[in-house]
């Protein structure tokens, strides 16, 4: 089929040979390639380059994202053209998979099993649609001991029938996840994503999860607790990430945390609900540590009727129960990678953050600070200064 081989003579009586097959360090998947014969050539496989050298079929280029993973060497990369890729893919190496673009390069998992399923490798995600898995756990993504990057990618309209509706973490897994949007996923626990910890007691004992410049939307935990977020242990560490309009049937519509440790640094916690737990917003239990540092929480709803329940520490955030009304901006489009909450004209959260702020840019880019200090939350307002008469113009 066009496939390259290591040809070896050990000598002797002439029969001593040894042929070893060569995997591809680059593959490309195309839906448009069905139908092509093993062996065929297939021109500008690539779509981001023109004018590369003929890939071929069954060696290097496939019509399905299953058999390029499956063949492609270790380290090496499988890059995904546009199109809608009906699987369940299981991954067992490592490997960097890049799509054309989210928008359009999507892997549907037609309610059948998990989307991706990936063991104790590492692998790096961009440029992806994941939606329209139903797995036991991880409906969008399931990590089993891995080490796995996220960015520029969208898991939504994923189930899970026990935990992480959009993603789940096993103990061992770590995660980090940049510009990106977990929505509309659902499981009993953790609707948005799962860390699993043990018996939660140990910080050490449960994966690392880290957030940034991501938003966690719409969610749901539809037996037990949080909508967008359940950690039960390991490090978490949000960033200029946004969690809005999530729900639980209990505790934590936002954020639920048993045990481990939290660190949320200019975050928007914003309207999600609790239907008869507490901690609309976030839920702390005795176990775990929390550390809030520029951060929003704010129009949570519920059983609880708080924003916050628990034990946290930090300075500079504004707890809606506590500081009032924010003036946030419904969840939109305000430029950048991501939806997310601009404070209005005159909110009480513009420049009043930490002035010392050490994350320097925020989620849509902007520098930080803007003002005479950062902004609380995970959007700082461009504020354009020199206009006529002096005035600053904040959008």
């Amino acid at each position: 089929n066009g496939s390259p081989f290591i040809f070896s003579y050990q000598g002797g009586d002439g029969n001593d040979v040894t042929l070893t097959f060569v995997p591809p360090t680059v593959v490309f998947v195309d839906d448009d390639f069905a139908g092509t014969n093993n062996g065929d050539p297939v021109s500008n496989p690539n779509p981001f380059v023109t004018g590369e050298p003929d890939a071929t079929y069954g060696y290097d280029a496939f019509d399905n994202i299953q058999e390029a993973v499956n063949i492609v060497a270790d380290g090496g990369t499988v890059i995904i053209n546009s199109g809608t890729y009906t699987e369940n893919v299981d991954i067992n190496n490592n490997m960097t998979i890049l799509g054309e673009d989210a928008a359009t390069t999507i892997v549907d998992g037609d309610d059948q099993d998990s989307v991706l399923t990936i063991g104790a490798f590492t692998v790096s995600i961009d440029d992806l649609t994941i939606e329209n898995g139903e797995g036991f756990v991880g409906g969008g993504l399931a990590l089993n001991g891995s080490d796995v990057t996220i960015t520029d990618s969208t898991i939504r309209d994923n189930v899970a029938t026990t935990e992480g509706g959009g993603i789940w973490l096993s103990e061992t897994a770590s995660l980090s996840i940049s510009t990106s949007t977990i929505d509309n996923n659902t499981a009993p626990n953790g609707g948005g994503i799962f860390l699993d910890g043990g018996d939660g007691t140990d910080p050490d004992n449960g994966g690392t999860l880290n957030v940034m410049r991501s938003t966690i939307s719409n969610n749901s935990a539809s037996v037990l607790t949080g909508g967008g977020l359940s950690i039960e242990g390991g490090t978490t560490t949000l960033t200029n990430t946004t969690i809005s309009g999530n729900t639980a049937l209990n505790n934590g519509g936002g954020i639920s945390i048993i045990g481990g440790t939290l660190d949320a640094i200019a975050v928007t916690i914003e309207a999600n609900e609790s239907t008869f737990g507490d901690g609309d917003g976030l839920d702390i239990g005795a176990e775990a540590e929390v550390t809030l540092h520029n951060t929003i929480v704010s129009h949570s709803t519920g059983g609880g009727a708080d924003d916050v329940n628990g034990i946290f520490t930090g300075d500079f955030n504004f707890i809606q129960e506590v500081d009032g009304d924010p003036l946030l901006g419904a969840l939109a489009d305000n430029t950048g990678p991501t939806l997310t909450h601009l404070p209005l004209a005159g909110s009480p959260v513009i420049d009043t953050g930490d002035p010392a702020l050490v994350v320097d840019i925020e989620r849509r880019g902007v520098e930080r600070p803007q003002g005479v200090s950062s902004d609380t939350g995970g959007v700082e307002v461009q504020q354009f200064v020199g206009l006529s008469g002096g005035e600053t113009l904040v959008v």
